[in-house]
């Protein structure tokens, strides 16, 4: 298990549902981390590392 992303605002709604690109390389999350206004949800994508790829 790795930590993609940290942080949460009170304020905000903020639940991820994350969505897995189809190759597993890419993670999709919603997030009210940057908004503005402390409520409004942004789409982030995060690049999985290549060296995460590889089973160990």
């Amino acid at each position: 298990m790795k930590l993609l992303s940290a942080g949460h605002k009170q304020t905000a709604a903020d639940h991820p549902h994350p969505t897995v690109s189809p190759d597993g390389k890419k993670i999709e999350i919603q997030s009210a981390m940057l908004s503005e206004d402390n409520r409004t949800m942004n789409i982030f994508v995060i690049s999985i590392p290549e060296g995460w790829m590889s089973i160990k």
